[in-house]
């Protein structure tokens, strides 16, 4: 059941914790960083943007959807509050694993102008130094830093409606991949608008529902609390982190097309609840094996798409336990080409990786 709900942001309040304790605090309203908020529009007018939230436990990892064409925008999108950035951070570590970003598969909900000459840009950024808050004992872990990679694409090509089906899958490739990457990394777009003269355009990244991530808030570090920045909100010129500072814990649908080298690693490429260590064989022929790990029990559906992000294959694996699996992937039915896969828990998480079919 879907509730439409008005999201408080500067009500928002977060749970941090000390070495010592768990406080709770509302200082990040207060950071050096403070959010700019334009007035929350409603419902029922054209062009008009919404934020929809259900937090019961039954629907936390199911997507936001719009009622209505008219219903977009959201947080993560071309809103009232005027925010025009969105990234979702992923770790690996790169002493026994190699990555890098071939480009983005991204899920947007809306209504797009035909004759839109709007552009977003996605992104992949490097992770910053942390950061502080106005407590002396309370750090941000890191916002988006450097662009490493980026491409610039209309609007009219996010998949909503028009010359694809509506609401798809879409992927962007960059220009070339990024060098090997060498830490963790953020990936998101970025978009420039005014809100009152959006001429049509009112698009959204969907997201789990509020209270849908499952990753940790904060770590402890010694006498320090360590914010987590899982995934951020651009605010102007500041970064806002979406959990502390807009009380909107989710995880977005956008996801790095990543090479995973050394696929036997330890560690592989985190995000959220699921690690990922690539597939084999790789170009495949009849079958490709997929490599992951889960942090919580939770179902798993892999994803096969084509070069148009069209789903061609699907595989669920239900009630998985916490550690490593490998799923086999039945190719037979599919000639040769260029695919990705996408690879999701249902507790948050997902990787997408290319592959070749020859046979």
């Amino acid at each position: 059941m879907k509730q439409l709900v008005l999201l408080s942001i500067s009500a928002a309040i977060s749970s941090l914790a000390s070495a010592q304790s768990v406080v709770r605090t509302n200082e990040f309203i207060y950071s050096a960083a403070p959010a700019k908020h334009l007035a929350a529009k409603t419902t029922g007018v054209y062009h008009d943007t919404i934020l929809m939230q259900n937090i019961t436990s039954a629907d936390t990892n199911t997507l936001y959807l719009a009622t209505a064409n008219s219903d977009s925008g959201y947080i993560f999108g071309t809103s009232g509050y005027g925010f025009s950035g969105f990234a979702e951070r992923y770790d690996f570590n790169s002493a026994d694993s190699n990555v890098q970003v071939y480009g983005t598969l991204s899920l947007f909900s809306g209504t797009v102008n035909p004759a839109s000459t709007k552009n977003v840009t996605f992104k992949v950024w490097s992770v910053g130094s942390q950061a502080p808050t106005s407590s002396s004992r309370v750090f941000f872990s890191g916002f988006p830093s450097t662009v490493l990679d980026s491409v610039s694409v209309s609007m009219r090509n996010l998949g909503i409606g028009g010359a694809a089906a509506a609401d798809t899958f879409k992927i962007h490739y960059f220009p070339t991949a990024t060098s090997t990457l060498t830490s963790s990394f953020f990936v998101g777009y970025t978009t420039n608008y005014s809100f009152a003269a959006l001429g049509g355009d009112t698009i959204g990244l969907q997201s789990t529902r509020i209270g849908g991530r499952n990753s940790a808030l904060y770590t402890v570090s010694g006498p320090d609390t360590i914010i987590t920045n899982q995934n951020a909100t651009l605010n102007g010129a500041n970064w806002l982190d979406n959990g502390t500072q807009l009380g909107v814990s989710v995880n977005l649908y956008i996801f790095p097309i990543v090479k995973v080298y050394n696929f036997l690693s330890v560690n592989g490429l985190t995000n959220k609840n699921i690690t990922f260590f690539g597939n084999y064989p790789n170009p495949a022929v009849n079958e490709t094996n997929v490599r992951f790990s889960i942090a919580e029990s939770s179902d798993v559906t892999i994803d096969v798409m084509d070069i148009n992000g069209r789903t061609v294959k699907s595989i669920s694996a239900a009630n998985l336990n916490v550690g490593e699996h490998t799923v086999a992937v039945d190719l037979t039915s599919l000639p040769s080409g260029e695919y990705l896969y996408l690879v999701r828990s249902n507790k948050g998480g997902g990787v997408a990786s290319k592959f070749t079919i020859a046979k």
